[in-house]
């Protein structure tokens, strides 16, 4: 189906910088006659620029629109008011302060400092991963990916017969009905796009409720590759001279999820961070004494079973398990919820022990 269209051919950056260019120029006052992509152009700006909504058609590209203008991929004025940004990318990241360089050097250019701090978008025919969000929020961007592409362009496919606006959409479209799958196939035949699709819903549900969420893949030892998630709500833990911070994690490596009780940031007043010394704290985190006075896994009442390894030498930990042995999203769902739901008790459990040691 794909292979008269035109985008598969044209899959690089440059390629995506001229196709935005190009739906962009439908924006000014003297582009061609197609109103289907008039109306998407406007919608798009309008998208990026909340406060021109109410303008109706009243919104204009008004001067060149410019591609790699002090490495700034696409820039361009609105309504001779506003200046726009866009760093875009397909399947690559953001390098460290590239966001905050590009930004400052239009912020600075005296021709454009006259429209006041520039809008930034960070435009990704892809997924967001943690690395681009931990930069795109330094840098003050607002993020578009493969998802809202679709949802802001595919309205706009039934009111243009401009092939290259189609095949656009209908590249792009293909894609994300792959990455829907998820939702209606077993999650055992999951591939990396369908547990990014779930983690890209998802994380939009939890950040509704005040968690934000982050995901990536990982390269573990041995090359094997796992889909991570993980959150914001992390708690500082402090046990004598030790602290560390506990928090949940999401894995999904080759059809089998879990959920994953972590610790990281560990640190101690002297300055000594040896794994004897993690282990000590490690102990006092998952032993406790019972009512018979019996060492037991602290965390059984969570749901949580002990790791078969509890040392190592990383930066995090895993100091407890769930495996989910689910056959839908919504199962998933529905478990992630539960242990989130008893996360603050857990912490709770740790922080009200003092002193509790046991045996690793």
């Amino acid at each position: 189906m794909l292979e008269n269209n035109l985008f598969n051919y044209a899959t690089k950056e440059l390629s995506q910088d001229a196709f935005i260019c190009w739906l962009l120029s439908y924006a000014k006052k003297d582009s061609k006659e197609d109103v289907g992509l008039r109306e998407c152009a406007v919608n798009f700006i309008k998208r990026i620029i909340p406060e021109l909504s109410c303008c109706d058609n009243k919104v204009f590209v008004t001067e060149k629109i410019k591609q790699q203008h002090e490495n700034t991929d696409i820039l361009f004025v609105v309504n001779n008011k506003y200046v726009v940004i866009i760093e875009n990318k397909t399947y690559t990241s953001a390098s460290k302060d590239q966001l905050i360089r590009y930004a400052e050097a239009i912020t600075n250019d005296e021709y454009y400092r006259m429209y006041g701090k520039p809008i930034k978008v960070y435009y990704k025919t892809w997924f967001i991963f943690d690395r681009d969000l931990y930069e795109v929020k330094k840098a003050g961007y607002q993020t578009i990916d493969l998802i809202n592409i679709v949802e802001m362009f595919a309205p706009f496919a039934m009111r243009t017969e401009n092939q290259i606006f189609l095949d656009y959409v209908e590249y792009w479209t293909n894609a994300h009905n792959r990455i829907m799958e998820y939702k209606s196939i077993p999650v055992k035949q999951w591939q990396p796009e369908h547990i990014f699709g779930f983690y890209r819903d998802f994380g939009n549900f939890l950040e509704n409720h005040g968690v934000n969420a982050y995901f990536k893949e990982d390269n573990r030892p041995g090359g094997d590759k796992v889909q991570l998630m993980y959150f914001n709500n992390g708690r500082s833990i402090k046990h004598n001279r030790f602290t560390c911070t506990v928090y949940l994690q999401l894995e999904f490596k080759e059809g089998n999820f879990k959920i994953c009780l972590k610790t990281n940031n560990f640190a101690i007043i002297d300055g000594d961070v040896s794994n004897e010394r993690y282990r000590t704290l490690i102990n006092h985190l998952i032993y406790l004494y019972d009512e018979d006075g019996i060492v037991r896994y602290a965390f059984a009442d969570f749901g949580f079973v002990k790791p078969l390894k509890l040392g190592g030498t990383g930066a995090s930990r895993t100091i407890g398990e769930i495996h989910v042995d689910a056959c839908s999203y919504d199962e998933i769902g529905e478990r992630v919820n539960t242990v989130f739901d008893s996360f603050p008790d857990l912490i709770l459990s740790i922080e009200s022990r003092s002193g509790t040691a046991g045996l690793c």
